[in-house]
Formats: C-alpha cells, sequence, structure tokens
C-alpha cells in the first residue's frame, strides 16, 4: 500500500557471539527513516539476545523501539492505526525447539510495552520452521 513517497533508511548494526559464555549471540541495531513527506521521519533501534539453551530448545529476546522525530506534517493521516508522528517499544520473546536438524517449532509473545498515539496490542504466533 504505501503512501505513494519516497524514504531513505540507513542502519548500523553490530552483533557478537557469546559462545564463550554460552551457546549465543547478541545484537545491536541503530537506524534513521528520513522521509521525502508525511509522515515523520524515525529514529529505530533493536537490542537482541539470544541462544542455545540444549540441542534442541532454543530462545531470543529483542526490544525493538521506534521514535518519531516531531517533524511530521500535522495533517490527518488516511490511515487511522498509522498517524503522522508515533512512538513505540516492542519486545519479543521466543522460544523454539527443533524437532529434526531441519524442522522445528516456535512460539512467540511480543507486546507492545510503551508506546503513543499507536495501537497497543499483544501479538501471540506459533510458527513452523525449516531450513534449507
Amino acid at each position: 500500500m504505501g503512501n505513494g513517497q519516497y524514504d531513505a533508511e540507513f542502519r548500523l548494526l553490530y552483533g557478537q557471539s557469546l559462545w564463550t559464555l554460552f551457546p549465543g549471540y547478541c545484537g545491536f541495531e541503530l537506524g534513521y527513516r528520513w522521509r521525502d513527506e508525511a509522515p515523520a521521519d524515525e529514529l529505530r533501534y533493536l537490542v537482541e539476545v539470544g541462544g542455545d539453551f540444549t540441542k534442541s530448545l532454543y530462545g531470543r529476546a529483542k526490544l525493538d523501539g521506534i521514535k518519531g522525530m516531531d517533524n511530521g506534517e500535522g495533517g490527518a493521516s488516511i490511515n487511522r492505526s498509522n498517524p503522522n508522528q508515533f512512538d513505540l517499544i516492542k519486545l519479543d520473546l521466543a522460544l523454539g525447539y527443533k524437532m529434526t536438524p531441519r524442522w522445528g517449532v516456535e512460539a512467540v509473545y511480543a507486546p507492545a510495552i510503551s508506546g503513543e498515539t499507536t495501537l497497543d496490542g499483544t501479538t501471540y504466533s506459533l510458527a513452523l520452521t525449516y531450513q534449507p
């Protein structure tokens, strides 16, 4: 759908293995989305930690944020669930089970823990995974 404009996004990512502590990883992401018109530009960030608990059980936790930069036009948004300016922080907790080396199942709990002029809610998902 989109809003018929051009945007540009720049992101810096850093990841680190935590193998010396346990079989896991951590990742950090910082980005900025420039928008040609409304809605407002966004500062985006993500912190993620995950790893294997056993040979078959793994998990991850992510904190994902969007900060509106207060430069959006004040006009009414066409989509009421997507205003011209918003802030949002979401938590994402996942637990997965590897049934075979290629097949697995993953459950995710993802609540919105903070936000301004955005929809509030929690997402639950269950996924069947395949690694070729």
